[in-house]
């Protein structure tokens, strides 16, 4: 699967919900606008706590739920303008569901190393979620071949 776009959501650090943390391959720059169109689905992965296949904008979109210990933390959406068979479909899915939950534990770890930080040092602070968000964005890239990201 050839992947066009890739959405990284996570939530907002007062709980309100989530909200993109990085986007490559969407047509707008619009933060408002990609988070207002992909959050539907980002709600149904999140309730489901399965991946969701479904058809938007961009093409083929499979997304996956972030789950930290009972919580959710993130989605990750991807999508594929082409065609794809049924089988490079749930290929797919089952790659995005392993990145997910690799994404989980780098979450996970993130917020222990900022609570180490914080420990240690006044006022430091872990890894960003939007670093967390740009690692995995770069895992993705070699796990689907991103073309967006692989033209930058």
């Amino acid at each position: 699967l050839m992947c066009d776009t890739v959405a990284i959501a996570l939530t907002s650090e007062d709980g309100s919900g989530l909200r993109l943390a990085h986007h490559s391959g969407f047509n707008s720059a619009d933060v408002g606008r990609i988070e207002n169109r992909v959050a539907p689905v980002w709600e149904e992965a999140v309730r489901s706590k399965e991946v969701v296949i479904s058809s938007g904008e961009e093409g083929i979109e499979i997304t996956a739920p972030l789950a930290r210990s009972n919580e959710i933390s993130g989605a990750i959406t991807i999508s594929a303008a082409s065609a794809v068979s049924p089988q490079r479909l749930d290929e797919a899915r089952r790659i995005l569901a392993a990145v997910a939950t690799e994404a989980t534990a780098a979450i996970e770890r993130a917020f222990k190393n900022a609570e180490v930080d914080s420990y240690l040092v006044f006022g430091g602070k872990g890894p960003s979620f939007i670093e967390i968000a740009l690692l995995q964005t770069h895992c993705l890239r070699h796990v689907f071949g991103v073309k967006a990201l692989m033209e930058r």
